[in-house]
């Protein structure tokens, strides 16, 4: 619950960037009746503009989530982690400069090494992602087979081992691997045309389909559905792809 006589607002403006995002007020002097007022972008690292004040929304306090890093308020921008609790991600980034390894504030339940599922595509290879996603399954297995401890270092392995029976089955590699690659480097350059403006990335659902190509078997479908539907905030790719990916979790490399 926010603090009473700390106002925020819902962003309503044409920005997609921006629209729906929680703002607040900054305090510089000017008089409510100015054409713009300058606001507070919450979430975002020292990010302000100047917007219409029929463009703010009052937000109600019984309505909003908090960060339990920063104890600002969420928006739907604000992805979940796997365990299901949120944060922003510049208090997340925040906490990855801190420590070697991330666990959420809440739970307690770690979030990958230094790891986070809103990853720069752009500059890791898309082998790199791959096995980042692996690496994440195989952690989550740990948790539910008691007897298998988990391991940062044994989840690498084992994610490295995977990507690379992948990348030698002649099959996966022509229908899976090459086609993964190829989309990565098609909406990297479509990113950067878009100068900051989002975009319909096609990556991720490549992406779904090689991690689902290389675990072993079709018992990995409650760790995998649990990966995909974080993958990309506000899109379940394992709901977009159910079919084609059971496919691909029965292939066998």
């Amino acid at each position: 619950m926010l603090v009473s006589g700390h106002p925020f607002y819902v962003l309503q403006v044409r920005d997609p960037r921006y629209s729906g995002r929680i703002v607040e007020r900054i305090a510089t002097g000017a008089k409510a009746s100015d054409e713009r007022h300058a606001v507070r972008v919450v979430g975002l690292d020292h990010v302000s503009i100047r917007v219409k004040p029929t463009s703010l929304k009052p937000l109600a306090d019984e309505d909003v989530d908090e960060c339990p890093v920063c104890m600002d308020p969420l928006c739907l921008f604000d992805a979940p982690l796997m365990c299901g609790h949120r944060l922003h991600s510049a208090c997340l980034a925040e906490v990855r400069k801190q420590k070697h390894v991330v666990s959420c504030p809440m739970c307690r339940d770690t979030v990958g090494e230094g790891g986070t599922f809103v990853m720069d595509w752009a500059k890791l290879s898309a082998l790199e992602v791959l096995a980042s996603g692996l690496s994440i399954i195989f952690l989550e297995r740990s948790k539910t087979q008691r007897s298998q401890k988990a391991s940062f270092t044994k989840a690498k392995e084992w994610a490295l081992k995977r990507c690379k029976l992948l990348a030698s089955n002649r099959e996966a590699k022509e229908k899976v691997v090459l086609p993964m690659m190829e989309h990565q480097q098609t909406d990297a350059r479509r990113f950067q045309d878009a100068k900051g403006k989002p975009i319909v990335a096609k990556f991720p659902l490549f992406l779904a389909s090689a991690t689902a190509c290389a675990l072993p078997d079709a018992s990995w479908e409650p760790e995998l559905r649990r990966y995909l539907e974080v993958l990309v905030p506000g899109q379940n790719i394992w709901q977009v792809g159910r079919e084609h990916l059971t496919v691909m979790l029965e292939w066998q490399l």
